[in-house]
């Protein structure tokens, strides 16, 4: 989760953030980011983020992205916040733009909202489905 840190202890203080916004914003949505755990896995270890996330916002760095179901494979709503092919480098549209028009064309079956993605010059690109997903 953390290197050098026990796990426990870093997933107490992400909770202790959690709380402490909610708190500040009960109706605000709170996330965490991963990169792998909850994407390679065919059981991912969503017990990491237990009482610390309103909805799981998944990086996903892969140059065959596959179809599979992360809101029902993680229990809560998903964005993707960052999709591209890590071959090339992440500034490579001609790499980055068919990962990101194949989650957009499957994101009712992939259980996703929204989808973004590098450009050139590090800005953003972003498409959202016309209703966001409840938690």
């Amino acid at each position: 989760m953390s290197p050098g840190y026990p796990s426990a202890t870093v997933h107490e203080w992400i909770r202790d953030l959690y709380r402490a916004a909610k708190e500040a914003a009960p109706s605000a949505w709170f996330t965490v980011s991963d990169t792998t755990g909850l994407y390679w896995s065919d059981h991912p270890q969503t017990e990491k983020y237990a009482g610390a996330t309103d909805f799981y916002d998944v990086h996903i760095y892969d140059p065959n992205p596959k179809v599979r179901d992360f809101g029902k494979l993680l229990g809560k709503p998903v964005i993707l916040g960052e999709v591209s092919s890590p071959a090339g480098g992440f500034d490579d549209m001609r790499r980055n733009a068919p990962v990101a028009r194949f989650y957009i064309a499957h994101a009712k079956e992939c259980g996703i909202s929204t989808v973004l993605m590098h450009t050139p010059n590090h800005q953003w690109s972003k498409w959202q489905s016309e209703a966001p997903v409840a938690p």
